[in-house]
Order: structure tokens, then C-alpha cells, then sequence
């Protein structure tokens, strides 16, 4: 959550004006045609305002209550009998007041709404503290005329106010400088459209998704971190979170069955069954980062493993009822769950090898991303450290963070994030309290966000000591771009699971979790370990257990992107599935 400090300086008069017009000054839409016995059928959508009203915030602030409104009613006619008459409310850049330059207008998603309609001089509110990133022809509400509608008339009021998070002063850390808010100005124009097609709003996350809440795979949390009683009044909802199993395809030796997740939904044409779990097989086109006892890359007979093939040779996998695809980026994603009213995703497959580098530069100084010449599927990362002398297991000095946030060079950030997804972006701070592996779902959560620093004679076995913080490490982040937690991993899992300790996250556990990326040789974590020594971080390793690595060297895991999104951004079609992913709008 993006967390600025508010300065106010009360005896700056800031005039703030919303420019409230329409784009069509008559008829909205008029429909003439003879029916069934020459019946004339009419159809006709006004709309009126006072030519005087707008409204003109003197010495508004961010974070003001809403006050001052534009009015304006909407009427007309439908007496055809077959179809309703659909219209939309929509919002635009108003012009710029006398004297003021465009570069002076306060960004869109700073701007805070709430339209209510009028209902016997009673305030009936539609939405509220609704924000925009770009305004753009936004349909923000839509309504209709009946069928056989002889007199029809709403009245309705928009109301603007700023947001508490445009912060303003003469320091560095905030939005706008005190001398340029003196200029600053919202300019917002309404307009009405309508026809006889039917419309539809985007929806945020909370609207769209917590209505499916029981469905799809979303649950509810409550703030004890076990699932939500709806009949217990006592409970609070903390967060929304996908539980449980994703597609999977159906393996059989002619005995047994064996049932494996894929994060798409097609399946390998066999798997490789050995006992650290089930692997797909480096005989099916994959070549995977795990080495047998020589050193060499796995196959299923150097593994002692027996690959298995498909059920009856059913290539296309079954599809779960976990609604959490999303198109992002140009590509897809997963939704993590609701956080706050904001949408968390992870990218639905680890980084992978043909798309990055192996080395970086930042500042004139290059790092070492992974090894060269590595010809796996997923690319497995060096954890590495910007600044030599400080803990190894520090996020915040971690290589990997610097090539995924770099805002100047060739990072990930600036290379494989479309301009549309750097906007949707919102800044989050991410917990770095350490997690012992050896815990289960709701403990884990806790851990993670627990503060309290060892002391530079601790080092080993945080718990043992009192203490959640390896000693020179931070105990949150701030940023972009992050990875999941291992209370994530936890949640995704079935609820049944939800009291398994992590590091026995095996077969059932990972068949039963959505998140699960089978085949890969692990990914890490966010969190350090609390256990082993102060250069381990947890990863989930290729059986799907929660382990802690030792990092060195030549340690190296896969990397899953995890990003937050603004609370604002907008689900506009789909349904959540792998064919139907959902689609995201500003």
C-alpha cells in the first residue's frame, strides 16, 4: 500500500475546480419507428442541468470530506415493448480554467469520487472513494429505461474530492511540490450517452471477485488466519485468497492413478514417478536443472524413477474450478487474493531461460544473474548481493531485487513490463521477518511479519532467541516488484492442508495447490529462514516441500514475480479460467 505522509500547510489557498459539462447538450439518443399496426414507437433520453452549477473547491486539501456536487438529471421515453434503453454515465479531462497549463492538472488517479442519486431529496449512494488511473471516456455508471416507459426521470450527484495519498510539501519524498500545488487544478467533464445495447462497468477486484467468495476457489480469511465463518458475527474478514487445486492432467501405470497440476492446460505426455515426488520427464522436450548423483542432468532412469504415461493418452487437462487466471503484462497471470481492496498476482510460471540475461549491470557494476550457458526450461537465480559485508539472505540486497526493480537499466522492470502494466502497478511494502519452516499456514503468516531484531551474537535459530530479524537485515521493503511469501504458498493449498507443517508439503499437499509449478527445480521465497544459519532463505524445492537454502556460491533457485495492483484497476470481461483469463482495465 502506497503510505505517504500528508503535509498540510493550512494557509495555502489552493483553488481546485471540477469542470462538470456534457458531451452532448440536447438529445442524448432519440428512436422513431411504426410498430405492429402502425403503433409509433418512441425512445428518447434528455439530459438537464442548471447552466450555472460546477463546482469550485477553494483551499481544498487531500483527504477532504466530499462537500460541494454537480447535479444533473436524466429523463426520457421508451414505449417500445421488446427492449430496455441503456445509458451510461461517463467521465473525461474537462478544458483547463483561464490561466492554467495543462502541465499544472493533478493526476487522474489522485482524484476521488462518489455519485449518488436522488430519491424523494434523500442521497441514495451508488459508489464512493471510486479513482480512475487515466480518465478516459470512463463509464463509471450505467442504467436504463424500461420497456413500455411513458415518463422516466433520475436525478443524480457527482461529488469530487483528492486523495489522501496526494501528498504535498517542500521535501523530497512527496507528490507535489507546496509551489506547484498552488497552481494545481481537476478539470472533469460529464457526459450521458445511451442506445438500446446493453452496457456494462468495470468492476475493482472487491467488486468483481468477493461476490464469488465459496466459488472459483476464493475464501475468506479471517483475522485469526483460519477460514472465515460467515454465521460466526464475532469474526472479521482480513483477506481473500484462492485455496485449493488447480488443472491437472491423470497419469495411470495400469494400477494406480496418479493426478498432476499444470499451471495451463495441456499435458506432458508422461511423468517420471521417483521418490522425491513426481517429476515431468527430461525425455518429453524439457531439460530440467536437477542433476543425478554424477552430476548429470536428471532422466527418469538416472532418478531410479519409472515415467508414467497418460490416462487413455488424454492430452487436454482437467479443469479445476480455480478462477484465478488474469491477462497482465501480455501474458498470464494468477490472482494471489484481495489484500486491502488491492489485487495481488503472481506470474503464472517462473522466469524463464530464453528471456534472461546472465549477468547484469547496474551503475557501472555487473552481477552475476545465473549461471552461463544454462539450458534448462526455467532460469534458477544467484540470490546474490549488491553490497559485499552484509547479511546474504537480505531482499534488500539481494541481486534479484535490483534486476527486477531497476528503474534505469536493463532490468525486468524496464524490458519486460509494458508501459500499461508499470501503471497498474501500486507500491507495497513487503514483510522480511523470518519463518521457520517447520510451522503451519497461519504461523507462518505471523512470522512474516514480526520485527523484532537479533543481536549480532545470534546466528542461528532465530526462534531460539526471541528474535525475528537476522541481525543487519531490514525488517520490510518497499517497492514494485517482490515474490511470495511462504504463507502464500501455504493458503494456496487446500484448506485441509492449512495445518500441515510447510516442510511436509508433499504429493498430497502440492496435488492440492494451485500455486504449485511441477517440473521446476524450486523458487525462492521472500523470507529469510529463521532457522539454520543467517545465510538461508527459503525455497520451495522440486518435491514442493518449504526448505531453507543455504546460499552460496553456486546456489541457485527460480524466480516468480509477484506485484500488487492499484485498488482502482478494473475487471472488465472473462471469468477466471486458463481459456477465459480475466481482463484488466484502468
Amino acid at each position: 500500500m502506497k503510505e505517504k505522509k500528508k503535509l498540510i500547510i493550512i494557509t495555502v489557498i489552493v483553488l481546485v475546480m471540477m469542470i462538470a459539462t456534457i458531451g452532448l447538450t440536447y438529445a442524448l439518443f432519440t428512436y422513431t419507428e411504426k410498430g405492429e399496426n402502425n403503433k409509433l414507437i418512441l425512445g428518447d433520453i434528455w439530459m438537464k442541468y442548471a447552466e450555472s452549477e460546477g463546482i469550485s473547491l477553494e483551499g481544498a486539501m487531500p483527504g477532504d470530506d466530499y462537500s460541494k456536487y454537480f447535479e444533473f438529471t436524466i429523463s426520457g421515453t421508451n414505449t417500445y415493448e421488446e427492449k430496455d434503453i441503456w445509458y451510461d454515465i461517463i467521465l473525461s479531462n474537462g478544458d483547463r480554467p483561464e490561466g492554467k497549463a495543462e502541465v499544472n492538472r493533478i493526476s487522474d488517479e489522485y482524484l476521488r469520487f462518489k455519485l449518488v442519486e436522488i430519491e424523494n431529496e434523500i442521497e441514495k449512494v451508488i459508489f464512493t472513494d471510486k479513482r480512475y488511473g487515466k480518465l478516459s471516456n470512463n463509464r463509471v455508471y450505467v442504467s436504463s429505461i424500461p420497456k413500455g416507459t411513458d415518463n422516466y426521470e433520475k436525478t443524480y450527484r457527482l461529488y469530487m474530492t483528492l486523495s489522501d495519498d496526494l501528498s504535498i510539501g517542500n521535501t523530497d519524498n512527496v507528490v507535489m511540490k507546496m509551489e506547484e500545488f498552488e497552481q494545481a487544478f481537476a478539470s472533469v467533464k460529464v457526459s450521458v450517452t445511451g442506445d438500446f445495447n446493453e452496457k456494462q462497468t468495470g468492476l475493482t477486484a472487491v467488486e468483481k471477485l468477493v461476490p464469488t467468495v465459496g466459488s472459483g476457489g476464493l475464501v475468506a480469511i479471517n483475522t485469526n488466519g483460519d477460514l472465515y465463518d460467515e454465521t460466526d458475527t464475532t469474526q472479521e474478514i482480513r483477506e481473500y485468497r484462492y485455496s485449493g487445486k488447480g488443472n491437472y492432467c491423470v497419469y495411470s501405470d495400469g494400477t494406480n492413478e496418479y493426478e498432476y497440476g499444470v499451471e495451463a492446460n495441456v499435458c506432458p505426455e508422461t511423468i517420471c514417478l521417483y521418490s522425491g515426488g513426481v517429476f515431468i520427464s527430461a525425455g518429453d522436450g524439457d531439460t530440467w536443472k536437477k542433476t543425478d548423483s554424477s552430476g548429470n542432468r536428471s532422466t527418469c532412469s538416472s532418478l531410479n524413477g519409472t515415467e508414467i504415461p497418460l490416462k487413455d493418452g488424454i492430452v487436454e487437462a482437467v479443469e479445476s474450478d480455480m478462477k484465478n487466471y488474469v491477462w497482465f503484462n501480455n501474458e498470464m497471470w494468477r490472482i494471489v487474493g484481495i489484500f486491502n481492496g488491492e489485487m495481488k498476482l503472481v506470474k503464472n510460471t517462473l522466469l524463464t531461460n530464453n528471456e534472461h540475461p546472465d549477468t547484469y549491470t547496474s551503475d557501472d557494476r555487473t552481477f552475476e544473474l545465473k549461471k552461463p550457458g544454462e539450458t534448462t526450461k526455467y532460469s534458477y537465480f544467484y540470490f546474490k548481493l549488491i553490497e559485499d559485508g552484509k547479511p546474504l539472505n537480505d531482499w534488500t540486497n539481494s541481486v534479484i531485487n535490483l534486476y527486477l526493480n531497476d528503474i534505469n537499466g536493463d532490468s525486468y522492470y524496464n524490458i519486460f513490463l509494458t508501459e500499461s502494466a508499470k501503471q497498474m502497478l501500486a507500491t507495497t511494502t513487503y514483510y522480511l521477518g523470518n519463518v521457520t519452516q517447520g510451522n503451519a499456514t497461519k504461523n507462518v503468516y505471523i512470522e512474516e511479519r514480526e520485527n523484532v531484531l537479533c543481536d549480532s551474537s545470534v546466528t542461528s535459530n532465530t526462534n531460539n532467541y526471541g528474535c525475528d530479524i537476522w541481525y543487519g537485515n531490514q525488517a520490510t521493503w518497499t517497492g514494485l516488484i517482490g515474490l511470495l511469501y511462504p504463507s502464500d504458498y501455504a493458503y494456496a493449498a487446500s484448506t485441509t492442508f492449512w495445518n500441515t507443517p510447510l516442510k511436509n508439503y508433499h504429493l498430497e499437499a502440492i496435488y492440492n495447490n494451485w500455486m504449485s509449478i511441477n517440473g521446476s527445480d524450486g523458487n525462492y521465497f521472500i523470507s529469510p529462514s529463521s532457522g539454520l544459519l543467517s545465510n538461508s532463505v527459503l525455497v520451495v524445492n522440486s518435491a514442493g516441500r518449504v526448505i531453507g537454502g543455504l546460499i552460496s556460491k553456486n546456489f541457485q533457485s527460480g524466480v516468480r514475480p509477484v506485484v500488487y495492483l492499484k485498488s482502482y484497476i478494473t475487471i472488465i470481461s472473462g471469468d477466471g479460467s486458463y481459456q477465459n483469463p480475466y481482463q484488466l482495465s484502468f
